[in-house]
């Protein structure tokens, strides 16, 4: 077989084998973990000619909370959901929200919002 062919057989299933992961429902999830990240700052450099240049990247801070929820066969799916400060401020380790299109909202919220 060929090198070439090697390679495309792998980046399939590769990519077969990324879509198999869980994913949340539209429903009920807990809370288990918060997580906060700092903003930084890193550097990489980039060769220009003969000189080296450099190029800062800024990353802003980031709130998580780890959620899970329970799929058909009764085991629980865990993931790391984005979300802003006011949402963090306001949930707790325990606490039961509603997951809808990707996003987490308290369950008192009206309609999702």
């Amino acid at each position: 077989m060929s090198k070439f062919k090697k390679i495309v057989i792998l980046s399939m299933v590769l990519f077969l084998l990324t879509g198999c992961a869980p994913q949340l429902k539209n429903g009920t999830v807990i809370i288990v973990k918060k997580e906060y990240h700092e903003p930084y700052t890193t550097t990489t450099f980039t060769r220009v000619g003969k000189a080296m240049i450099p190029i800062r990247h800024h990353h802003d801070e980031e709130y998580k909370v780890i959620v899970k929820q329970f799929d058909d066969k009764d085991e629980y799916i865990e993931k790391g959901v984005k979300v802003d400060k006011q949402l963090y401020d306001k949930v707790k380790v325990g606490d039961e929200l509603t997951y809808k299109s990707g996003g987490l909202f308290v369950n008192s919220d009206e309609d999702g919002k």
